[in-house]
C-alpha cells in the first residue's frame, strides 16, 4: 500500500487562474508593455551565449552583484527563488514543525495559505477593514497567537492598497515572530522596508521581477533578509532552482534598470484610465489602488465578466465570501485601455447583454 499523504491535501483545491481566453490579459497583474528594446538586443546575445548543456551558476553571483549594487544591500542578504512562490515555501519550510502558525490578513494572495497548509501549517486569518485595511484587531491577534511568520503584501493583492505603515511597524520586532512582507508591487506605491530588511532581526522582504519589471516569464524572485538567516534559508534552497538564461537575462535588467522602471508613470496613468472608466459603471463599488491593478464590486459581476471576455478582455473574477461579486482588472496598454474603455461604457448602455 502507497504511503499516506499529508492528511490537509484532502481539504485543498489547487490554485486556479483564469483560462486562458481572450487576446488581451487583464487578469494577472503583468505589464503590458515588452521589454525596452534594448534590452531585446542583449537578450538575443545572450541566448546564443548561453552553455545549455552546462549546470547554472548555484550562487547567481552576476544577478546577485548587479541586484546588490542597485539596491546598496549585502550581496549575502540576498535570496534567489523560481518566483517568489519558491520562496514561500523555502520560508516555511524554515520556520516549520510543530505547532507553527501562519497569520495573514483575509483577503490576501491565496499562494500564502496554500502553500503553508501543504507544508503542515496552522493558518490563522483575520479580516481586513471594510475598506481593505490593516486593523488593531489583526495586531492584536499577532501579539496573541506569537504566530512565526506574518505574510503582508503591501500594496495587497487582490485588493490593491498599501498597507498602513504604523499599524505595520507594530508588527516588526514581536517576540518569536518574523515578518514577511511581500513587496511585489512596492514599485508602484507605498511604504518598502526592503532597506530595513537587512539589518533588522526578524523582518523579510519579497520582491519579484514579475509586476512593474515586465518579466514575468523568467520567474525571478528575491528576498532580502539578515545575511545570518539568509545562509540559513541557504541550505534549504535548491543549488540550481534559477537557471542560467533566467540569470543573465535578469541581471542585464538591472543594468538596464532605469529603461524598465521610467515606465511605471505610465503604467500608473492607464490605471487611472482604467479607474475612470470602472467608476462611470453604475451601480459599481471601487476602491483606491497603490497597484497596477484596481479591483471594484459589480451587482451582476458575472455578467460583467462574460461581456469583458466576449470583447477579449480577460479579468480576474472572486467567487465567496468578502470578494463575492469583485473583479480584478490590471492595468493594459493604450490599444487594450481604449478597448476596455469601450467595453464598459458599452455595457453600460446596455449596447453589450450578459
Amino acid at each position: 500500500m502507497a504511503a499516506p499523504l499529508r492528511p490537509q491535501l484532502a481539504s485543498m483545491s489547487a490554485y486556479q487562474p483564469e483560462p486562458p481566453l481572450g487576446d488581451a490579459p487583464l487578469d494577472a497583474n503583468e505589464s503590458p508593455l515588452a521589454p525596452p528594446a534594448q534590452w531585446m538586443e542583449r537578450a538575443q546575445a545572450l541566448v546564443g551565449g548561453t552553455a545549455f548543456n552546462r549546470y547554472p551558476d548555484a550562487a547567481a553571483a552576476g544577478l546577485r552583484q548587479g541586484l546588490a549594487g542597485l539596491h546598496s544591500l549585502p550581496p549575502q542578504s540576498l535570496v534567489f527563488g523560481n518566483g517568489s512562490d519558491e520562496l514561500l515555501g523555502l520560508l516555511l519550510a524554515a520556520f516549520g514543525g510543530d505547532g507553527a502558525r501562519l497569520l495573514v490578513p483575509k483577503p490576501t494572495f491565496s499562494m500564502y495559505k496554500l502553500v503553508a497548509l501543504g507544508l503542515g501549517w496552522q493558518v490563522d486569518e483575520v479580516e481586513l477593514g471594510p475598506q481593505w485595511q490593516l486593523t488593531p484587531e489583526f495586531v492584536a491577534a499577532a501579539k496573541a497567537l506569537k504566530p512565526r511568520l506574518i505574510f503582508l503584501a503591501s500594496p495587497n493583492n487582490p485588493t490593491g492598497n498599501a498597507l498602513d505603515p504604523a499599524l505595520v511597524d507594530q508588527l516588526r520586532g514581536l517576540p518569536g515572530t518574523t515578518l514577511v512582507m511581500d513587496e511585489a508591487y512596492a514599485d508602484f506605491g507605498g511604504r518598502s522596508l526592503l532597506q530595513q530588511a537587512a539589518t533588522e532581526d526578524g523582518l523579510v522582504v519579497l520582491r519579484t521581477f514579475s509586476k512593474a519589471w515586465g518579466l514575468a516569464n523568467l520567474r525571478l524572485g528575491w528576498l532580502a533578509c539578515r545575511p545570518d538567516l539568509a545562509a540559513e534559508l541557504e541550505k534549504l534552497r535548491l543549488p540550481y532552482n534559477l537557471n542560467g538564461l533566467s540569470q543573465a537575462l535578469g541581471a542585464e535588467a538591472v543594468a538596464l534598470a532605469p529603461q524598465f522602471l521610467e515606465r511605471i508613470p505610465q503604467l500608473l496613468a492607464w490605471r487611472q484610465r482604467l479607474a475612470a472608466a470602472v467608476a462611470a459603471l453604475p451601480g459599481v463599488e471601487l476602491w483606491p489602488s497603490d497597484a497596477n491593478f484596481v479591483l471594484l464590486r459589480h451587482p451582476d459581476a458575472a455578467g460583467l465578466h462574460r461581456s469583458l471576455l466576449a470583447a477579449g478582455l480577460r479579468v480576474r473574477r472572486f467567487e465567496g465570501g468578502r470578494l463575492e461579486g469583485c473583479i480584478r482588472i490590471n492595468a493594459g496598454d493604450e490599444a487594450q485601455t481604449a478597448r476596455l474603455e469601450q467595453a464598459l461604457k458599452a455595457y453600460a448602455q446596455g449596447a453589450v447583454t450578459a
